[in-house]
């Protein structure tokens, strides 16, 4: 019964003590906003690439669209040729930030 007297509050101490330790990110998607979107599109095969800058600051990205890549106006999905038709106009690409790989255009 002592150890438990011990053990316990020692056990309460250490879940307070990791409960401040940073968090992993885990989460594999990255966005970035842009108000004139860059994007060369091959609608035949649905392949491509989007340019753009995580802040104005940052190096360009080229982020590669593939036939798995989806496009939303607004919540309705639409073919990914569609977003050929926002060059120059805003929009939000949502891509894998391991691979560079566009997973949805939205605008």
């Amino acid at each position: 019964m002592k150890s438990l007297n011990t053990v316990i509050p020692a056990f309460l101490a250490l879940v307070f003590i990791t409960t401040n330790a940073q968090a992993f990110d885990l989460g594999v998607e990255e966005a970035v906003e842009t108000e004139a979107l860059k994007i060369s599109l091959d609608e035949e095969t649905a392949t491509g690439f989007v340019y753009g800058k995580m802040c104005d600051q940052c190096e360009q990205l080229k982020l590669a669209i593939t036939p798995r890549s989806l496009a939303y106006a607004g919540k309705t999905p639409v073919g990914i040729a569609q977003a050929k038709g926002r060059l120059g106009r805003e929009a939000t690409v949502i891509y894998n930030k391991h691979t560079n790989e566009v997973i949805r255009i939205r605008w």
